[in-house]
């Protein structure tokens, strides 16, 4: 199993979009220059995200991308379920054990597998338990509430936000 880095992007894409003042369409190139991250990748991911409902898309002069369904309502196991597609564990059923043991002598196979299983239904359980809304709280114990186009235009160092400067609850 290896999650891509789509399912990251998306990830922050929504906190992005959850903390948006107003609601405010965010552009691509917002996201993408904030990210660190390929425009033409990003627009890929956010076009998934519309077909599963969670952002909008508005083509206009002042559009961009808005929230369409709350960060509440939206878990850690949603996104990696969009982003990486039914079953998030993709677990071989190659049978290996039958081509140097003997299924009376040896239950290798079965155990590897319940394992393996048991493993990926934890994992995806976990990421269910996880809203969006509980990784946006932040160092004052309150939401983050910023513009995100405000941002990239005073940014001070081009990895770092500080956003204290920017939270317009703080």
């Amino acid at each position: 199993m290896r999650i891509g880095k789509p399912f990251e992007n998306s990830v922050y894409v929504l906190l992005m979009l959850g903390s948006q003042v107003e609601n405010k369409p965010v552009k691509s190139s917002v996201f993408s220059t904030l990210l660190g991250v390929s425009d033409s990748s990003l627009k890929k991911t956010l076009r998934r995200l519309v077909t599963a409902g969670f952002i909008q898309s508005s083509a206009t002069r002042d559009g961009g991308y808005t929230l369409a369904t709350p960060l509440e309502e939206i878990t850690l196991g949603d996104v990696c379920r969009v982003m990486e597609g039914d079953p998030v564990v993709d677990i071989p059923h190659e049978d290996l054990a039958s081509h140097i043991f003997s299924d009376s002598l040896h239950h290798s196979q079965s155990i590897l597998n319940d394992a393996l299983h048991d493993g990926a239904d934890a994992f995806v359980e976990k990421l269910r338990k996880v809203k969006l809304s509980d990784l946006l709280i932040s160092e004052t114990g309150g939401e983050l509430h910023c513009d995100w186009q405000d941002v990239l235009s005073n940014r001070d160092h081009p990895r770092r936000f500080d956003h204290r400067r920017f939270d317009s609850r703080a």
